[in-house]
This record gives structure tokens, sequence and C-alpha cells, in this order.
């Protein structure tokens, strides 16, 4: 038994052991069951073997001694003949008592006090930290969901999706930045796990603004494990100080068969490092870290082994009106930081900051910072300085300078500088508004591997609503942005609107709009709209519309296209009796270059019911499709279609009771299709095969309690089936169908009930002239005692009689009975033979279901 599994009965146990009564509460269960599946002849699909699954549920959750606690432990595997064993385990426990809190199960580490020794992986193992007046400590004993990696890339004007370099991405260990922003999974992008894609959902991503994936990747060669200790001391209230290790290593458990199949050595990582904060006073503070790394690129010997030393220091203070800020850093050759996807090393960054508020209305600040260090083999040097001041509340001037030797995404030498002119206006709470205004200029020089000026005037206005608005939000910016290119100028137009308003339970309307007029890389939108009233009783009406832009392969090229997709609903009453409804689901893709629509797949539907008695309603409902692809080979012409249909249905209803124990249903169906196929690109003219169908249907259902005891449930269709090619609508298929039932129940007395019954079947291919009948008698019974026992089985014969005869018959039973209220055993018989083609197969199965 798994050891987790101990650890959840061991606590049972002592509960168990306890003689006063606790305020704890357990549930679960645990759920064994087999199947055995054997065959005689061959019946697709069907394979013998047989298969043991075993699962338990348990959750523990209470206060004991002033302990909190909340454990849950699932458990899953399967063991079979016919495919690979599984097993699945998820554990969580949280034992709380004061400040000190124990956590066994999946976590992402909180290691963030520092820098040289933080981590941010998604974990599966055990945590405990306390938090104390002068004191706490953190201890991470786990092993890694995946290795971190991490994506930057540019934006292409649209949506996504966009790939990530590994795949498949351990669920919920991604963290996604937008121009330095955090994004929100779920609201701002959505991602696919499996195939490593990130896909933005509210705004098109332009090719000047930078995206960073941090991200766990799944596989690995060697088991990995990963501890870590940090314990900090508060000797005053003026000094802290820290100390943290981290060991994060490959295990060695059949080191080497793996190292002999595969060729990779196991590594080994390790980080000793101790921090401390000082205040000097009121006003003055420093804080310093420095820190120890070791590589071992071959734990089982023989191998490299890299090491070495960072440090840093920061201080902050303020003199009066003045403050000034200082940081040294140094990150020394052989130090690399744990659990990183593309650690910086060699690195050296120093900077400063001085500041100036005599009052509440004027303030103003000069920084300078460099950078210098390696990531991923490239050299990088970046310079910033910056003054800002605001001479009043509401207005702030910022004029930075950014030198870049290497492009922050792709690495490669530019030796950039951008020069950045900001004014900006920002004014709070002004009434129940919130408003801003922004002027800028940005220059960048690149100098490598020619010298060429790129520049951008921006300006940029916004209005939304504040806190003192309770049921209304809104926000509307605008942006302007002209961009000067060595002999081309162009102008990009930016809009986002969002808006939510519920000022009763009866309306609600929430919706975005993100629009890109570029006039270089053309246009981009992206709409997202609710909503949904119903004023009162008569008329009701709710919906969602949207727009999204993402690229599309056709064929060797790559190209910009606009997905729409909608879906609303109209409902109206216009009296107690009668019903309207109206459907509308479009869904439509527009290519950008011309806006041409390239595939379409619009949905009409039309309801009207009306209760002409108290026992009676009829019913009408006509729904047309409208349907076509463009061939995408066709590129850039897309002039050609691959397939096209346009079909309608009709359903007429009419439902009765007419007697207590009578009630009655009557619908016709009818389905047309009229579409074509593309047969082949190779010709001058595009050959089609134009496809036609169209059935009738009649069913009629009819259920009956003649009395208490003895019920019947009569149904019958009659469908003709029509399909041709070309302008016919009967040369490939013109069938009938007829289908037939009738099943009784008798309930003899609240224990036992029987049923017998039958159906039918007859179709009639016309063109061929063949006939298939199908009878299929059928007997069952239900015994049932109270919740205790309950046993059900059936037997059906079916004969067909067509070109060839077969004869099909089935038997099944299963019962299930509960021992007690914390056991329940069940088991089913199911037999099967079949005569043409010739196969006899027989399956059993059980569960056996522990509660507590």
């Amino acid at each position: 038994m798994n050891t987790k599994i101990i650890i959840c009965f061991i606590i049972c146990l002592c509960i168990a052991q306890t003689t006063t009564a606790l305020p704890i509460k357990i549930e679960g269960s645990r759920i064994l069951t087999f199947l055995s599946k054997s065959i005689e002849g061959s019946k697709e699909s069907y394979y013998s073997g047989t298969q043991r699954e075993e699962s338990m549920r348990l959750n523990i959750s209470g206060i004991i001694d002033k302990t909190k606690i909340n454990a849950d432990f699932f458990s899953a595997g399967s063991i079979s003949t016919t495919q690979t064993s599984t097993r699945e385990e998820k554990v969580s426990i949280l034992l709380k008592r004061g400040s000190t809190e124990a956590y066994m199960g999946n976590f992402t580490a909180d290691l963030e006090d520092t820098e040289f020794t933080q981590l941010n992986l998604l974990l599966s193992g055990i945590r405990i930290k306390g938090n104390y007046a002068k004191y706490g400590f953190l201890a991470l004993a786990s092993n890694p969901k995946g290795f971190p990696k991490i994506k930057r890339f540019y934006g292409n004007g649209t949506q996504g999706p966009y790939p990530l370099d590994f795949s498949p991405v351990v669920v919920e260990s991604e963290r996604v930045f937008l121009n330095r922003k955090k994004q929100k999974r779920g609201d701002d992008y959505t991602i696919d796990y499996n195939a490593g894609t990130i896909t933005f959902q509210k705004k098109t991503i332009i090719s000047t603004s930078i995206v960073e994936v941090y991200y766990d990747y799944r596989i690995s060669v060697y088991q990995h494990a990963l501890y870590a200790l940090r314990c900090y001391i508060r000797p005053t209230r003026q000094l802290k100080i820290g100390a943290t290790y981290i060991n994060d290593s490959d295990t060695l458990q059949n080191a080497k068969g793996i190292r002999s199949a595969t060729g990779i050595n196991p590594a080994g990582h390790s980080v000793f490092g101790i921090d401390s904060s000082l205040l000097l006073g009121d006003n003055f503070s420093v804080e310093s870290e420095i820190a120890l790394s070791n590589k071992n690129y071959n734990l089982l010997g023989g191998g490299s082994q890299e090491s070495g030393t960072a440090l840093k220091t920061k201080i902050a203070g303020a003199l009066g009106p003045f403050g000034i800020k200082a940081n040294y850093k140094k990150i020394n050759p052989g130090f690399i930081t744990a659990a990183a996807a593309n650690p910086k090393e060699n690195l050296l960054n120093y900077g400063g900051l001085i500041s100036f508020n005599p009052n509440h209305l004027f303030s103003s600040q000069l920084a300078y910072n460099h950078n210098k260090y390696m990531e991923a083999g490239i050299n990088y040097e970046v310079r910033n300085q910056s003054f800002k001041i605001s001479p009043l509340p509401y207005l702030e001037y910022k004029l930075t300078e950014l030198e870049n030797s290497n492009d922050p995404v792709s690495g490669a030498k530019i030796s950039r500088i951008t020069t950045k002119n900001r004014l900006l206006s920002n004014h709070q709470k002004l009434g129940l508004f919130n408003v801003s205004a922004k002027a800028e200029r940005e220059r960048r020089l690149n100098r490598y591997p020619s010298e060429e000026v790129t520049t951008y005037d921006i300006a940029a206005a916004g209005i939304s609503t504040n806190s003192k608005l309770k049921k209304i939000s809104a926000a509307l910016n605008l942006e302007y942005k002209k961009t000067t290119e060595p002999g081309l100028a162009y102008s990009t137009k930016t809009y986002d609107l969002k808006l939510a308003a519920n000022p009763s339970s009866q309306f609600l309307v929430s919706g975005s709009l993100h629009l890109v007029d570029d006039k270089k890389n053309g246009g981009s939108k992206v709409v997202n709209l609710i909503y949904k009233t119903r004023p009162n009783r008569i008329i009701g009406s709710d919906g969602k519309y949207t727009i999204q832009s993402v690229k599309e392969t056709f064929g060797s090229a790559e190209a910009s296209v606009t997905k729409q997709t909608g879906s609303f609903k109209f409902d109206l009453r216009p009296q107690k009796k009668l019903r309207l409804r109206y459907y509308f689901k479009p869904n439509y893709t527009l290519l950008d270059r011309g806006g041409q629509k390239i595939y379409n797949n619009e949905n009409h539907q039309t309801e009207i019911s009306y209760a002409f008695l108290p026992q009676a309603v009829i019913a009408y409902s006509y729904k047309t499709t409208d349907n076509f692809t463009i061939d995408k080979s066709d590129y850039p012409n897309l002039t050609r279609k691959r397939t096209t249909l346009f079909s309608n249905s009709s359903l007429y209803t009419i439902k009765a009771a007419p007697l207590n124990f009578l009630s009655t249903e009557l619908n016709i169906i009818t389905n047309n299709s009229n579409g074509t196929t593309l047969l082949s690109t190779s010709e001058t003219f595009a050959p089609y095969r134009k496809d036609n169908t169209k059935s009738i249907e009649y069913n009629a259902t009819a259920k009956t309690s003649l009395t208490r005891a003895f019920a019947i449930d009569v149904r019958y269709s009659h469908k003709t089936a029509l399909a041709g090619t070309e302008e016919s609508y009967k040369n490939s298929t013109n069938t009938i169908y007829q289908t037939g039932s009738i099943k009784g129940t008798w309930t003899i007395n609240p224990r036992l009930r029987l049923s017998a019954g039958g159906y039918f079947t007859l179709s009639r291919n016309i063109l061929l002239g063949s006939k298939t009948y199908t009878l299929s008698p059928s007997i069952g019974f239900i015994y049932s005692l109270s919740d205790l026992l309950r046993v059900d089985g059936e037997y059906n014969y079916s004969r067909s009689f067509s070109a060839i005869r077969s004869i099909l018959d089935k038997f099944y039973i299963k019962g299930k009975y509960s021992l007690s209220e914390y056991l329940n055993l069940s088991l089913r018989f199911k037999r099967e033979n079949n005569s043409n083609p010739f196969y006899r197969t027989t399956d059993f199965a059980g569960s056996v279901e522990f509660k507590i």
C-alpha cells in the first residue's frame, strides 16, 4: 500500500483511539472493481481480457487540540491484460496550529524573500512553515512537477495561438507577462497545456509588445528531488537575518542504467545564501545578500563541477525632502540560480536614485541603472537613466534613455538607444470618473548592423468609472501612434472599451472591445459581448458574441484572419399559452486581407408553441444551416469553395394528455439539404459533385397507466430517406425505415416489477428491391428490498430476416447488495450470442465499495 495512504490510515487510527468526542469529520470511500471479458469468434472493437481497478477518496477535517486538520486523499489504479497498468495518486494534508503550518500535496514554492535563493516552481511534497514574533522558517521536501522553461517573443498582430518551445506543460505552472505586466489565466489568456500554446483573450499583441512566459516542462529522464530550508531571526526591531539552502538534484535510483540507456548523466545543484536587512534610525535601511552555488554535472563521479558566488546590497534613506537609493549586485562566474530556466550569469549591476519632494504638490526624481550579464550564452548590456518631475499632483513629465546591446527577445546584437519623453496627466476620482491623458515621443536609434532611426509619436486618453458608481463600470482608452521608419511613415489607432452593467436582476451586460487600425500591418479586433435581459414576463433575450484575430495556414503561406462566433436567443410570450423563440448562431471567418469570407456556418431556428388546451400543446420549429468552406490551396485567390451545404428542417409536434392515465405525442420531421464537394484541384475548371438529401419521418408515442400497477409504452416511426447526386434526389438512396416497440410493466408489489415487450424494424431499399426485418421480444424484472438489495435483469431475443439471416440474443443480470451503510457489493453478468457473423461474448464485472 502507498506510503501516503498509510499516513492517512494512521491519522484515522489515532483519532479512533481518542476517547473523548472530537469535532472531527471523516468522509470517504474505497472502491474495488473487476471486469472479465471473453469471446468466441470475432466482434469488431471487442477484446477479451481482465481488468482490475481500485480507487480511494478520503477527507478528514476538523480541529483537535487547537490544531486545524484538512486532509484529502485520492488514489486510483488499474491493472489490465490489454493495456499498460496505470496509477494515480493525489494527496493534500494541511495541519495548522497558531503560526505553524504543515502541508503535504501539490503547491507552488513561495521562496521569494531573496533574489539568489528564490524559487517559483510547482512542486509535489511537504512544506512546513512558521512565522513568529522574532523568528520564522520554511522547509520544503518535494519532487518538482517539471523543469523550468522560459519563452520570450514579440506579438504578430493576432491573439495567437503562440507556441511555446516545449510541451506538455505542467498544469497551472505558467506565469505570463505582457510588457512586464502579469496576465491572468482565463481572463487575459488561455493555455493549451498538452499542445503548449498561449492564446490571448481580449486583445491582439502588436509586433513591438514583448510576451514572457515562465512555465514548467513535464518530461524528465531522471526522477528529481528538491529540498529547501529558509530560516530568519529578528534579534531587534531594526535587524533581520536570514539563511537559505536549496538542493535541486536528480535522484540516483537506477542512475547507472538510465545513463547507459540515454547517455545522460544525473546532475545536482545546491545554493546557500545569507541575507540581512537593517534599519538605521527611522529613515535609512540597508539590505544585503551573499550566496554560493555549486553545480555538479555528474553525480556518479568523474564529471565537471561549477561553483561561484553572488552578492548584492541596497541602501535607501531620506534626509528632509531628499531621498536616496543605491544598489550594487555582482554575480561572479560559476554562480547559477537554482531551478531557473535561463539564469543570468556573470552579472554586474549598479545604480541609484535621488528624489526631491518638498511638499505634496511638487516632486522630482533622477535615476540611473547599469546592467551587464550573460544569458543563454549571450552577453547583454543595458543602461537606463531617467528624470521625472511632477510640478502638480495631477501632472508628470518623465524623460528616460534606455541603451540595449542586444534585442531583449532574440538576443541579436542591435546596439539600440531608446529615448522617451512622456507627459502624463492623471485625475483620480474626478466626480464619478478617473481621467488620464498622455503625450509621448519615443525615438529608437539602432546602430547595428546599420544606423537607422524609428520614431513613435503617441497621444492617448482614457476615462473610467470609479468605486462611487456601484452597478455600472466602464473604461474607454484611445491611443494614436504615428510611426516614422526610414523611408516610411504610418499611423496606428488603438481603441479599448470595457463595459459592465447590472442595474437589476432583470438586466446584465458586459463586454470588451479592442480595435487596432494599423495602416501598415492592417487592422485587428477582439470583441467579447455578453448580455441577458428579461424586463418582464413577456419578453426576454440573452446572447454572446466574440470576434478574434488569429493566424491560419494556407498551403505554404500564413495569413491573418478574423473569427466571429455568436449565440443569440429571443423569447416572447405575448400571452400565457403562446410562446415564440428565435435562435441565431453565426460562425464565420474573414480573411483580413480584403475582408473575404473563407468559412461560414450560420444557423437560424424559429420555434412557436401554443397550449390550446390545458392538456394539449402544439409546436412548430424551423431550422436552416448555411455552410461553406474555402479551398485553402487556392491561396492567394481563395475564390474556389471546397464544400458547400444548405439545409433546412421542420418539426411539427402535438403533445396531449386527454386522460389522466394517458399521454401522447406525435411528431413530423422533414429534412432537406443540398451540397457540393470539390473533386479535384488539378483541372482548369474545378469539378464538383452535387449531393442532395431529403427525408420525412412520422413518429408517435403513447404512454398509459391502465391501473396503478400496470403501464404500457407504445412507439412507432416511419421514415423515408432519399439521397442523390446532380439533379436527382434518389439515385443513391431510396429507403423506407419503420420501427415499432411496445413495453408493458407490471408492479406486482413494492418489491417486484416485471416487464415484457418487443420491437420490430423494417427497412426497404427501393433501389435494390430488398427488405430487412428484425423482430426482438424481451422480458425483464426488477426486485428491490428497501435500500439493501436491488436485482434487475433482462433477456432480449432478436432475429433478422434479409439476404443473410442472423439471430442475436442478449441476457444480463445485475445486482447491488448493501451489507451495511458502510459496505456495498455489486455484480453484473452479461451474455451475447450472434449467429452471423458468429461470436459469443461473456462479461462478468463487480465492485466492492467501502464507505466511511
